[in-house]
């Protein structure tokens, strides 16, 4: 079976889809960059990031990050 992964997979699942019998064709098609144009107000009781670079692209700012305190989730999935 064939296998194309929008995202950079890292060297050890690629290994387990390979001895699976998977032929694994890797590409980038997201590219995640901060802006400098943010307009930060009121935000929601709680907020769940679902995107690392996100996290680290929002945390960055300091005015989000004062806003963000206390009402921030995180969500990771790993690949095992």
């Amino acid at each position: 079976m064939r296998l194309l992964s929008t995202k950079i997979i890292s060297h050890f699942f690629k290994e387990r889809l390979v001895l699976n019998q998977f032929s694994v064709v890797e590409k980038a098609f997201i590219e995640v960059r901060p802006t400098s144009d943010v307009a930060v107000g009121q935000v929601a009781k709680n907020v769940i990031f679902t995107s690392q670079n996100a996290v680290n692209i929002a945390f960055k700012n300091e005015k989000i990050r004062t806003i963000l305190e206390d009402k921030v989730f995180f969500l990771s999935l790993i690949h095992i």
